[in-house]
């Protein structure tokens, strides 16, 4: 039986385990083993076990954070260097843990989520491989800005990062015996890419020359179930959004004020009880707050809006529905897959730091019948909705034809 590792080495949360569990399941209806190296182990188990996966999930290298959350990242440098490329020692014993991974599970086929250095271990590796994943973890060449210059102003027009990251990449290749790279792009250059999703919604769909698209998949992120909505008039509006999140409350207390019914998940961060976290969160007669997750496929297609941080994956949950989405953005990744949504006409959104006294407005603005943004999502679910017959074929059927099974 042949074998395919998929890599997970970047990224937090369900986004990255649902997608990588939609495909693993693929890869086992072609009769193929799949070992999972994850960044999250027990979360990526706990995905595996619920949907009756037989793969093999073992702990991928985690590079520890070496910058501050609150240094601005405004190029893809300075995701690298905040998520340990600033110190080559580490990304050399990185790069190690993948070699001894690769070696140790020797697989026929190398797929790759969202995993740089992974990607940098495998250039010691002669085996086939390939990327899979949203538009924001393979960008094109030369490396787009994460956030545009009319946002930062001018005193970060220029990469200062890049060189910095650059030599300390090749530093590290340099140790462990790899032949070093000519720039930051190698760094996402897997080979072949296979984009989950369309092109509406990648994040640099608009200057992407050559995409391969698989078509947009609801991974069915959080299978609970339907709930019921809060009595009285107005639009229904449902969400998934983080509870952590820094001034969630004031946030949550001017949707109270929106003439509109809402469903509002808010997962807890980590180590809070849910007990306090009810106690924190302002309530009202308009918004139903369940601290367990409901089934977004169901939610989505009984609401005329879906407010969520613009998460990939909540976002094509909710257009595949047919209902547009508002995204309250905590980072570049989701601000940028904002912006993607406005292009397209698909939703509208804010960063959520600044969301202001007028995000009621233009929720509502969206939920409103013969809306530019609820007849484009409808299009959307018509245009993409045979998708959900067979997740991810073509990217399967490629690991598959890589790997000898097909």
């Amino acid at each position: 039986m042949s074998t395919v590792m998929i890599c997970w080495g970047m990224g937090e949360g369900y986004g990255h385990a649902n997608k990588i569990a939609c495909v693993t399941g693929g890869l086992e209806a072609t009769g193929l083993h799949v070992v999972i190296a994850a960044r999250d182990r027990r979360l990526m188990e706990g995905v595996a076990r619920r949907r009756g996966l037989a793969c093999e999930v073992v702990q991928a290298p985690v590079l520890p954070a070496t910058r501050s959350p609150d240094v601005a990242t405004v190029f893809y440098s300075d995701l690298l260097l905040s998520r340990g490329y600033s110190d080559p020692d580490r990304l050399v014993e990185a790069i190690a843990g993948w070699r001894a991974l690769f070696e140790q599970h020797a697989p026929d086929v190398i797929a790759f989520e969202y995993a740089p250095t992974a990607i940098l271990a495998a250039r010691g590796v002669d085996t086939p491989r390939l990327g899979f994943g949203t538009g924001f973890y393979y960008p094109p060449a030369p490396l787009p800005r994460l956030i545009p210059e009319h946002m930062t102003g001018s005193g970060v027009a220029h990469d200062a990062g890049y060189d910095t990251a650059l030599e300390s990449v090749n530093q590290a290749l340099h140790a462990s015996g790899l032949t070093p790279v000519d720039g930051l792009e190698a760094v996402f250059d897997p080979g072949p890419v296979f984009i989950t999703g369309a092109p509406e919604v990648d994040h640099f769909g608009h200057i992407r020359r050559d995409g391969r698209y698989t078509g947009p998949v609801s991974e069915n992120l959080s299978p609970g179930s339907a709930l019921e909505w809060p009595q009285g008039k107005g639009p229904r509006i449902a969400g998934y959004l983080k509870a952590g999140a820094p001034g969630i409350e004031r946030v949550l207390l001017r949707l109270n004020r929106v003439r509109a019914r809402f469903v509002l998940h808010l997962s807890p961060k980590k180590g809070e009880r849910p007990e306090a976290l009810a106690r924190r969160l302002p309530r009202s007669t308009n918004v139903q707050i369940t601290l367990r997750p409901f089934d977004i496929d169901a939610m989505a297609r009984q609401a005329s809006c879906f407010v969520c941080h613009a998460g990939n994956g909540a976002t094509i949950a909710s257009l595949m529905a047919g209902t547009p989405v508002f995204g309250l953005d905590l980072h570049p990744e989701q601000g940028l897959q904002v912006d993607a949504l406005r292009r397209a006409g698909l939703g509208d959104g804010t960063h959520f730091h600044a969301a202001a006294g007028d995000i009621g407005e233009r929720i509502l603005a969206l939920t409103r019948h013969g809306s530019r943004e609820r007849q484009r999502a409808r299009n959307f679910a018509r245009k993409y909705g045979g998708a959900t017959l067979s997740p991810y074929r073509e990217l399967v059927s490629g690991v598959a034809r890589l790997a000898g099974g097909a």
